[in-house]
């Protein structure tokens, strides 16, 4: 039986979910409730390499009545050269969703990270560093598109969207997997930060990572 896991501290605490199989790992981090919420888009890789266009889903995959949290995933992914592994991931609801981002390229990586964007309203204007500017009409419209440089880009947009990076396998090794995370906009960025890591000799996961 699958049941959800409720976790209560007197401080503020980081929670991330690690699931591990042979030859196979993905983590991310978990979502305190007050930042849980209602609507959701579902942002996915599909298993074939990303091309730039524009896809319209226009109603959030997934309603509720009560605040729910919600976990996207793929068993088996395989983006660009390297092995295929699962991805997982926490989504972030509507109400969270910013206006601008920042990124970079893996690194030691020499092929390119793919990007999803989606908007939660509609004419929304988007603004991809060394891209010019995007319009995507219809609130759930995505765009995709790539980077292959190591320096920063970033995004801006007028009205709140989400950004999901998405790292090809391969990258510094062959054997490399890929790795999904949700990058926070910049209004959600802290001042300071305590890192975290897994003890997990067993761990054959190159690409995957944390959020």
């Amino acid at each position: 039986m699958t049941l959800g896991i409720e976790i209560q501290s007197s401080e503020e605490i980081t929670v991330y979910a690690v699931n591990k199989h042979t030859t196979t790992s993905d983590a991310f981090v978990v979502f305190p409730v007050d930042l849980l919420g209602y609507a959701y888009y579902a942002i996915l890789k599909r298993s074939k390499l990303l091309e730039v266009r524009v896809q319209t889903i226009q109603e959030p995959f997934i309603w509720s009545s009560k605040v729910v949290s919600v976990i996207r995933g793929n068993q088996y992914s395989r983006i660009g050269a390297g092995f295929a592994d699962h991805l997982s991931s926490q989504m972030t609801q509507i109400d969270t969703f910013g206006k601008r981002f920042v990124t970079i390229n893996m690194q030691n990586c020499d092929v390119p990270v793919n990007f999803k964007i989606v908007a939660s309203a509609n004419n929304t204007n988007i603004n991809i560093y060394g891209k010019g500017t995007v319009h995507l009409l219809i609130a759930g419209d995505l765009y995709s598109f790539q980077i292959v440089v190591k320096s920063s880009r970033t995004i801006v947009a007028d009205k709140p969207v989400a950004v999901v990076f998405f790292a090809e396998g391969g990258f510094g090794s062959d054997n490399g997997d890929p790795a999904m995370i949700s990058l926070p906009p910049l209004e959600q960025f802290a001042a300071d930060y305590t890192f975290s890591t897994i003890n997990n000799p067993d761990n054959h996961s190159v690409g995957g990572g944390l959020q």
